[in-house]
């Protein structure tokens, strides 16, 4: 059976398909078609989860001129680190939440 973050984790990994694939990996161990974009297991792994909320959030393409300006809803984040989480091992309710540093992620 089926759970709620399983269809959660479904729908990240649409999105993340649709808008993000072209460039970034998006699977466990895949490689980035686009090399100097890196995979977002490595994005989910080394950024805080506030500052990933964010930047979703926000649209990355507001700070990575070279990205499309795509602003997910509060879902929709919901369901990408859910399906980041479910990929990496590192459920994102158990990662540290700790001050948003200046920087964006890739």
């Amino acid at each position: 059976m089926r759970g709620a973050g399983d269809d959660s984790a479904v729908e990240g990994k649409a999105i993340l398909e649709k808008y993000c694939a072209r460039c970034h990996a998006i699977g466990a161990a895949d490689e980035s078609p686009l090399e100097k974009a890196p995979p977002l297991r490595k994005i989910y792994l080394t950024y805080p989860i506030e500052q990933l909320e964010g930047g979703f959030a926000e649209g990355m393409g507001s700070r990575h001129r070279d990205m499309p300006q795509i602003q997910f809803s509060t879902e929709q984040v919901d369901a990408i680190l859910t399906y980041l989480g479910g990929i990496t091992g590192v459920d994102p309710a158990t990662r540290p939440r700790t001050e948003v540093p200046d920087e964006t992620p890739p």
